[in-house]
């Protein structure tokens, strides 16, 4: 009889183990996926703040010497010399063009359809409120064109300050913000912490960033990996981009309803309004763009409504002139798998054909709008 208790004391030891080594390496894969929290090393900490921009958080001097040309513009080999842009581009890494090299990004293919430089000031991993505020500050643009790029999942940056907990980054990413008082933007600048600060706050976020909607244990659903890791992974299926990928939703959907606790659609709006008036007192022609992936096109064929919709709405009755590149993306694609004009990872950036498509798509609208002659344009969608 005691043989048998120990015998079962034993196997049920074993089977515990078995399940937690097996959660343990099942948690260090959704870890690498941001499901948990990824805690940043700070070890670099004074170059980070030395290279870092002080208002941004980036592009980094590095960052800025290896992708841009001195005016801030991505190079255009098509119109290589700085000046005279007739449209300049704001945005995050599908302005800029990331994955595809300087003479295929979509910038440069629209320049050469509109037989004039088109400056391309996206940065990679921007949000529209980094964009704007890049924006307002940069007097020298020249364009009296002017469009603000909004890739559908860049919602989610729009209440994030800890650039490490939606990012792939080892070491410490900060980020200014807004949020809205009293229905203004107010700027939450971006932190500079000291070394002992920035390792409070690598370690404890929540104790530091009051305004970060993805803090471990929040309504993100954001969890330290932690023992028991087999309890870690049964709460892993309350994390938003979890329920998403179950729901076989672009991660980003819900953050464009209008009762998210995160108050991103609310947030991303504003964004565009200030965005427009800003342009406008400077005497721009100012249009805000919508670029969706490759998810986005499938959830759209499947629902018939775009992962942005609500966001489509409230431009429309605020009387924002737009562009949602959506239609044309599908018009171009016909019955074709988006995923053939995307990177290998179907979701990530667009490949080649996927920048001509875009450059396109942008063409024929300042066409048809009459807000600029497009010289060369080929066939609609054609890289020339």
């Amino acid at each position: 009889m005691r043989r048998n208790w120990i015998f079962t004391a034993i196997l049920g030891v074993c089977l515990f183990a078995l399940i937690e080594l097996s959660s343990f390496l099942v948690g260090r894969i959704l870890q690498r996926r941001l499901v948990f929290y990824n805690q940043p090393s700070v070890e670099a900490h004074a170059s980070y703040l030395a290279d870092r921009h002080k208002v941004l958080g980036w592009p980094s001097g590095r960052m800025q010497e290896a992708l841009f040309d001195a005016t801030g513009s991505r190079p255009i080999p098509a119109y290589p010399e700085p000046g005279a842009a007739c449209v300049s581009l704001y945005g995050d890494s599908f302005t800029f063009g990331a994955a595809v090299d300087d003479t295929r990004a979509w910038s440069n293919l629209l320049s050469r359809k509109l037989g004039c430089r088109v400056a391309n000031y996206g940065v990679p991993g921007f949000g529209l409120d980094q964009a704007l505020l890049y924006f307002e500050s940069k007097d020298s643009d020249e364009a009296p064109i002017v469009l603000l790029n909004l890739f559908s999942g860049d919602v989610r940056r729009h209440v994030n300050q800890l650039g490490n907990l939606i990012f792939r980054v080892r070491t410490l990413s900060l980020k200014p913000r807004f949020v809205l008082e009293h229905g203004a933007l107010k700027l939450i600048p971006i932190p500079a912490p000291s070394r002992d600060q920035a390792e409070i706050l690598a370690e404890h976020p929540e104790s530091v960033l009051r305004h970060e909607y993805f803090l471990p244990g929040g309504n993100s659903g954001i969890r330290r990996l932690s023992f028991p890791y087999s309890f870690s992974i049964l709460r892993a299926l309350g994390n938003e981009h979890v329920r998403a990928k179950i729901e076989g939703v672009p991660v980003w959907a819900k953050f464009y309803e209008p009762d998210h606790p995160s108050g991103a659609l609310e947030i991303t709006f504003a964004l565009m309004e200030r965005f427009v008036t800003a342009a406008e007192k400077r005497g721009k022609r100012p249009l805000l763009t919508l670029i969706p992936n490759a998810h986005d096109i499938e959830y759209y064929r499947e629902t018939r409504r775009w992962s942005y919709q609500p966001l489509l709405g409230w431009l429309e009755q605020a009387g924002l002139e737009y562009l949602d590149m959506g239609p044309g993306l599908i018009e171009y694609l016909g019955d074709r798998n988006p995923c053939e004009i995307a990177q290998a990872i179907c979701y990530g950036h667009y490949a080649e054909e996927g920048h001509a498509a875009i450059a396109g798509t942008v063409a024929d609208y300042l066409s048809r709008q009459k807000i600029i002659t497009v010289k060369n344009p080929g066939r609609s969608h054609e890289a020339l």
